[in-house]
């Protein structure tokens, strides 16, 4: 599925950093050329990030903190961000991946949006966190009617599943609204 999301019409690579020019006013319409968008279902896994990272350049921190991150979140100088696609699209909100690497490990997002670009929710949907006893691995599967299955497990440091920590799964739904709601 995800080489599907990448050969689709309007999914092309960009060529060059993605930075904004200095003293230049960041426009949400602006931002939301970065996000082309996919059909679904789909699914996110490790695989999906070498067929994003082939599709896009990494984008500057200043988008993120003009229109994610909030007010005070500090970043540190490893952190990178990958713009993904538009995952929804109503009425009334926005849905745009994004994908965060960091030393802790890397994540795909989810972040809702007015169409004003006020963000009105953000939650983590997969990706592989370090952690000091192993590693958490999650994955996902987006369905048409916008719920999210998410599926995670805990890898110690020798590769085994953990036994005390059962592989959980969650499940997440966009509403009309755009707030994303768990275990519903």
């Amino acid at each position: 599925m995800q080489k599907m999301l990448l050969h689709q019409e309007g999914f092309q690579g960009t060529t060059g950093p993605i930075i904004p020019k200095k003293k230049e006013k960041l426009r949400f319409e602006d931002f939301l050329n970065f996000f082309p968008p996919v059909e679904l279902p789909l699914s996110i896994s490790s695989d999906t990030e070498k067929l994003i990272s082939e599709a896009h350049e990494p984008l500057n921190a200043a988008w993120m903190y003009e229109f994610v991150l909030e007010y005070g979140e500090e970043l540190d100088e490893f952190t990178e961000f990958m713009p993904c696609f538009c995952l929804a699209q109503s009425e009334k909100f926005l849905g745009l991946v994004y994908w965060q690497a960091s030393l802790e490990g890397s994540a795909y997002f989810l972040a809702t949006f007015s169409l004003a670009g006020h963000i009105i929710d953000h939650k983590i949907l997969a990706g592989t966190l370090y952690l000091e006893d192993g590693i958490k691995q999650m994955v996902c599967t987006v369905a048409k009617d916008w719920s999210i299955q998410r599926v995670e497990g805990h890898i110690d440091a020798q590769g085994q599943l953990l036994k005390e920590n059962t592989t959980q799964s969650k499940r997440l739904q966009i509403t009309l609204d755009g707030e994303i709601l768990e275990d519903v």
